[in-house]
């Protein structure tokens, strides 16, 4: 069986500044079999940061997850849940 093609969507330099590494950590918690990161924040600027790059991770899981059986799988394990199909 042959995919579907998607429709391709760019991103602007800022977003992409906060996709990419959104997309590296779920890549990084999936991959790892951790439960989640620890986010010792102070209220800085590179803390507003960090956080922001979480936040666009969790929305992109979230989005992901109710198009795709997989995403909608790991994010399951990753919060030790039982596969619910």
């Amino acid at each position: 069986p042959t995919a579907t093609p998607g429709k391709l969507q760019f991103s602007s330099p800022e977003e992409e500044c906060c996709l990419g590494p959104a997309c590296w950590l779920w890549d990084y918690l999936r991959r790892s079999g951790a439960a989640g990161f620890l986010l010792p924040l102070s209220g800085g600027a590179d803390s507003s940061s960090v956080a922001t790059i979480v936040g666009a991770m969790c929305h992109l899981v979230y989005e992901a997850a109710s198009r795709d059986p997989q995403v909608a799988s790991d994010v399951r394990k990753v919060c030790r849940r039982q596969d619910e199909t």
